[in-house]
């Protein structure tokens, strides 16, 4: 019986021996994705011991690698340099990485969740009652890995213990066995470790859990960013862990209970995998045998669609304009692609072969093109260098220049010139025109200043020249106007009717020239700024009143009917004369342009603001003519009995009061069916002029 075993075991190992030597043959036609792992001690999620990796992340990525076509490389090391290989772009991927948003920020992230995690105080089984707040902590000496997310950034326990004001002493590890390990010998009280680590390490140290935990977090697989080929592959890790984690029975739950010792009964006589092992086996080589002439006709078909993308890139590639240098990492030029549309300044068999230092360009150059070359071999972070050079040199004329220096590997940097020496004409020319227009726009603006100075004193010594005019003219007028009247009423002795009718025309002559003296001299008022609002309480129902009075006379003699239609109106807090003024000059411009007909005063008030509009049924305005109402001196198409009277003086001023109020006047008006002029007059606080 035991020969026949023996036998059995012979043929068995013949036959795997057979499977194994099939399976490397035809291996390197099956050659997949190259996909650099990268792997720290952390178990359950990883064990390393040498080369030797297990645990749930392996067991995941095995997975992923059958499912997907990767050829995996396991890279070992600690955490901390594995954050570093991170950085650098070095691995591909590395599990279990704890998602924060601050390493959101620098890594790509897978977006399934391998496992849910937290952090655990562990200490001595005599000492874990005495740690369950952490005021506790205070004084304590605690061992923790370096940069765990369970340590430091948001939710970590130096967050914590900083915001809250407890002092402890961190004693940071590279590994989680090296910080269990001080805290088991009694050189630090605590050790900080994840809760799934803790499953096995604890026990494995002696160590018992205190009931504080820290910073639940995501673990998940994470990779450099900004690559197209790590965000596929973690996209693939994604699609593989969905499916194992929708099946309870798939390899993912099974790694779980293995790795978490729910697993592992020995086992006598025959294991249970042999049957099913040697079965697969046959199977596996007549599957590989087929797979093999397959992939011959794949190969093949690869290999031609490779040519043709090959073909379009190097379109792409000598389509480029800018002149492209592959260098190693100490700056030796070893290929060279010419510019389109401009010679390199030292003809390429001088330089091919050489250092940028050795090149025969200016001192300084050399030292920026070291410098860059250097930096972005160490940094991976490209460099631009601008600069001058005749072309070609030393004689010819001088051109500009920019050089950029990128990583194309570890042993490879890319260096791009670019000619930018037209942009830099282009640029200084618009520069140039900047230059000119800022002066132009300076001198404008001197011109303008000028012209507005010499504008405001011809305009002061305008309003001077008319305030005196008028003060001399006022005089003598006023004794025409007062002699004629003594004339006409008979007092100086009796008079022919010629005469009366000549005296008639002096006196309403020079009472006509006294109201065009008087509206120039309150407009030159107005305009000097020597006519302030003065605020006071007004009753707008007595002012109207008074207003309408003015010209109820005037109306009636027309035949033009006055009609109020406000009443109890309130008070409203303005320069009465102001006001009553602006009122004035409007009905006495609805009366003069209106031949028969009426005349409306409505108003309003709110909130001790004043609205008063004057409406008419005169000859009233085009579109043309309302925007000229308001200028000064002008004059709209006037009826037959208004024909001698005004001299376009009343609205300028009007308007002019009403802003000095604080208020506005506006006009809405129809050709021959008459005009609304409205006053709006806010309310005036003491000292408030405009």
């Amino acid at each position: 019986m035991s020969v026949r075993i023996a036998r059995h075991h012979a043929a068995l190992l013949a036959l795997t021996f057979a499977t194994v030597l099939t399976t490397i043959c035809v291996a390197p036609a099956f050659a997949g994705t190259p996909v650099r792992v990268g792997v720290y001690d952390n178990p359950p999620f990883l064990t390393v011991d040498g080369n030797d990796v297990t645990g749930i992340i392996p067991d995941i990525i095995d997975e992923v690698a059958l499912e997907h076509d990767w050829d995996v490389e396991y890279v070992v090391g600690t955490w901390p340099e594995q954050l570093e290989n991170l950085d650098s772009g070095s691995i591909t991927v590395v599990g279990p990485v704890a998602w924060t948003s601050p390493r959101a920020e620098l890594y790509a992230f897978s977006s399934v969740t391998v496992l849910g995690n937290w952090g655990v105080l562990t200490a001595l089984p005599d000492r874990t009652k005495d740690y369950s707040e952490f005021e506790d902590l205070e004084g304590a000496r605690i061992a923790a890995l370096r940069k765990d997310v369970f340590l430091d950034g948001p939710g970590g326990l130096r967050f914590f213990l900083e915001n809250a004001g407890i002092t402890v002493e961190i004693v940071e590890f590279e590994s989680y066995d090296d910080a269990l390990e001080a805290t088991a010998a009694g050189d630090t009280d605590l050790g900080l470790i994840n809760r799934l680590a803790n499953a096995t390490l604890g026990t494995e140290y002696g160590l018992g859990s205190t009931s504080m935990l820290i910073n639940p977090i995501s673990t998940r697989f994470a990779g450099p960013a900004n690559s197209p080929e790590i965000l596929q592959a973690l996209s693939e890790i994604d699609s593989t862990l969905l499916r194992l984690q929708a099946d309870p029975e798939s390899a993912y739950y099974a790694s779980i209970d293995r790795h978490f010792g729910t697993y592992g009964a020995t086992q006598t006589g025959w294991p249970s995998w042999a049957l099913p092992t040697f079965l697969g086996s046959v199977g596996l080589v007549v599957l590989l045998a087929t797979l093999a002439i397959a992939q011959r006709f794949l190969v093949r078909s690869r290999t031609q669609d490779l040519d043709e993308s090959l073909d379009r890139f190097r379109a792409l590639f000598l389509a480029i304009p800018d002149a492209i240098f592959t260098l190693d990492t100490e700056g030796r030029i070893s290929d060279f692609k010419p510019a389109i549309d401009w010679e390199p300044a030292i003809p390429p068999e001088e330089f091919l072969g050489r250092r940028l230092s050795e090149l025969p360009l200016p001192g300084t150059l050399r030292e920026q093109f070291d410098s860059a070359v250097s930096s972005t071999a160490q940094s991976g972070v490209s460099r631009t260098v601008p600069y001058q050079l005749a072309n070609p040199m030393p004689d010819g004329p001088i051109r500009h220049h920019e050089g950029r220096f990128s990583k194309a590997s570890e042993e490879e940097l890319l260096l791009i010139i670019r000619d930018v020496t037209e942009k830099q004409l282009s640029d200084q020319a618009e520069r140039d025109r900047a230059i000119e227009l800022e002066r132009a726009v300076a001198k404008r603006t001197d011109d303008l200043i000028k012209a507005n100075l010499e504008l405001a004193a011809a305009s002061q010594a305008k309003s001077v020249f008319l305030a005196n005019m008028s003060h001399e003219l006022r005089t003598p007028l006023n004794s025409v106007i007062g002699f004629s009247s003594i004339m006409l009423k008979g007092l100086a002795g009796e008079i022919s009717d010629e005469q009366r009718r000549q005296l008639v025309m002096i006196n309403t002559s020079g009472t006509h020239l006294l109201s065009l003296v008087n509206d120039v001299l309150d407009l030159t008022r107005v305009e000097s700024g020597r006519v302030e609002p003065q605020a006071q309480t007004v009753d707008l129902d007595e002012l109207i009143a008074e207003a309408a009075g003015t010209i109820e006379s005037r109306a009636r003699a027309k035949g033009i009917s006055l009609t109020v239609e406000s009443h109890d109106l309130g008070t409203v807090s303005t320069d009465r004369r102001m006001l009553l003024q602006i009122l004035i000059n409007l009905l006495n411009n609805a009366v003069k342009y209106t031949s028969a007909g009426s005349i409306k005063v409505g108003a309003e008030c709110h909130d001790t603001s004043a609205k008063i509009s004057v409406t008419d049924t005169g000859v009233g305005m085009s579109a043309e003519q309302i925007p000229h109402a308001f200028q000064d001196f002008y004059q709209l198409s006037q009826p037959e009995t208004a024909k001698s009277s005004g001299f376009g003086l009343g609205l300028p001023i009007s308007q002019r009061l009403a802003e000095m109020l604080g208020g506005t006047i506006t006009v809405t008006s129809v050709l021959d069916s008459g005009s609304t002029f409205t006053v709006t007059i806010p309310p005036l606080n003491d000292g408030e002029a405009s």
